[in-house]
């Protein structure tokens, strides 16, 4: 089953990386060195795992690899599209009655946007974020690839009795 175009913009910039990357593109960054590296410093991840988000926002053509060897990101007006597209999932998952999800998932992108911030209290607060019951359940979704699809979180709790 094919995933909508809503549910994949939501998955994707629910990941501080994506974000941040996205955040450098914008202002002319291209190199993927300078782009890796600057993520993994800002995030505290491996710069494979940047590596791997980049290549990840290209097959997802959020992300454009030029002949010349650097990319390009996203301009101003589709990141706002996109960013709408995943706030239409947020309302198909609150008209479908999954208020839970929907909730769990408004805070988890609070808290993905706080991570890629420079600021140290924005930053404490995402890591609260993924330390916390919200945290390892929007985890849960993310690795049971469910996340976004109505009641996969009542469905996951479910199984875990």
């Amino acid at each position: 089953m094919m995933m909508s175009p809503d549910r994949r913009a939501l998955i994707l910039l629910l990941s501080p990386a994506v974000l941040h990357l996205l955040d450098l593109l914008l202002t002319g960054v291209t190199s993927e060195k300078d782009l890796t590296q600057r993520t993994a410093g800002r995030l505290g991840i491996p710069t494979s795992h940047a590596r791997e988000v980049l290549e990840n926002l290209v097959r997802n053509d959020f992300v454009t690899r030029e002949r010349s060897g650097g990319y390009r990101g996203l301009d101003e007006a589709r990141f706002r599209d996109e960013l709408a597209a995943a706030r239409r999932h947020l309302v198909g998952l609150r008209l479908a009655g999954d208020h839970a999800q929907a909730d769990l998932l408004e805070r988890a992108l609070d808290s993905a946007w706080d991570a890629r911030s420079a600021d140290a209290a924005r930053k404490k607060s995402a890591r609260r974020f993924i330390r916390s019951e919200d945290g390892r359940r929007l985890d849960d979704l993310m690795q049971s690839q469910t996340l976004g699809e109505p009641f996969a979180l009542l469905r996951l709790q479910k199984r875990a009795g």
